[in-house]
Parts: structure tokens; C-alpha cells; sequence
């Protein structure tokens, strides 16, 4: 039977910065520093799977306004940098996972953790504004840096080894937005 006896406490200090759009030119940054523990009803105190301790994120972009055949265009680029401390996981023990055929954990919840993960967003675009609609184009890099940290590990039943989970490589994307 299942028993509802745990507890779990969250703190932190959050910090932001910002520079509101001032001729094509915006900023804002945040810092938050955190911890994030439970209690099970064993009455040990472990982090949580969220408690990566900290997230830096910083986003700014300026914009160029320009006319071209009588109509007014906007040329933009624009980018979001973030730094996430590493997210705690729990150890898969090797040895009872290739004897059961599936993923076994050890008895020490979340007492790993992946790696700090970085990543820089970058996208640069031309917007056009008309009296009833405004229309975007746009080319996105998400990760721009290609980073590859290591997230977690899991148990690949094919294989039998313990595997590593990236984060996501760069993502290019091509946007046309028209807004109403």
C-alpha cells in the first residue's frame, strides 16, 4: 500500500535584468539559483528531479527599420542563451538490468547528475508591415553551438549497455509567419 508521508521544500533567489525596446534594441536577462529536496517516508532528504541549482537565461535582438519600394521593412536579429545546471537522475544498475531484460535503478534516487547544459538560439529575419497584416520570414538555428551534453543515461535492451542522452543537436528551422 502506497503511503503519503513525504515531504519536499523548494527555495531560491531569482535576478532579472531587463532593457525595455529602445530604438530597435531589447535585452533581459534572468539568474535563478534554487534547490528543490524531498523526504520519503524512510526519512532520508534527496533531491528532486528537478533540482538542477541553477538556470541563466539572456535573450536581446535589435531590429533595423528600412523602406524599399515605398513600404517600410524591418530586418531583425535576435537570440536566447541559456546555462541549466545538470538534472539529477537515477543510477541503473548494469548487472540486474542484463539479468531482468529491462531497466533496473539502483536505490539511490536522483543522486547523479547530466551535465550543465548549454545552448544559444540565434534567428535573423525580415518582417514587413501592412495596414492589416504583418508578415515574417524568418531562419532559426536552435542550439547554434551544436553543444552535446549529456542529460542522462538509460539501458538499451538491444545493446545491454547503459546508453548516454544528449540534448537535442542544432535545429535549423525556416519560418513564414503572416499575422492578422
Amino acid at each position: 500500500a502506497l503511503v503519503n508521508k513525504g515531504t519536499g521544500q523548494n527555495y531560491g533567489l531569482e535576478f532579472t535584468l531587463e532593457c525595455f525596446f529602445n530604438r530597435g534594441f531589447y535585452y533581459m536577462s534572468t539568474l535563478s539559483i534554487y534547490n528543490s529536496f524531498y523526504t520519503a517516508g524512510d526519512g532520508i532528504e534527496r533531491s528532486t528531479a528537478y533540482n538542477g541549482n541553477y538556470i541563466f537565461n539572456m535573450i536581446g535582438g535589435k531590429e533595423f527599420a528600412y523602406r524599399k519600394s515605398g513600404k517600410d521593412k524591418v530586418f531583425f536579429v535576435n537570440t536566447k542563451i541559456s546555462l541549466l545546471g545538470g538534472t539529477p537522475y537515477t543510477p541503473i544498475d548494469l548487472v540486474a538490468s542484463q539479468n531482468m531484460e529491462t531497466t533496473v535503478f539502483e536505490d539511490s534516487p536522483y543522486s547523479l547528475s547530466g551535465d550543465d547544459v548549454f545552448f544559444a538560439n540565434l534567428s535573423f529575419g525580415t518582417r514587413k508591415n501592412k495596414r492589416n497584416t504583418t508578415r515574417e520570414f524568418k531562419i532559426d538555428f536552435n542550439n547554434a553551438t551544436n553543444n552535446s551534453a549529456v542529460i542522462r543515461t538509460y539501458y538499451n535492451q538491444a545493446t545491454e549497455e547503459i546508453e548516454k542522452s544528449t540534448q537535442l543537436p542544432m535545429i535549423p528551422n525556416i519560418v513564414y509567419t503572416i499575422k492578422f
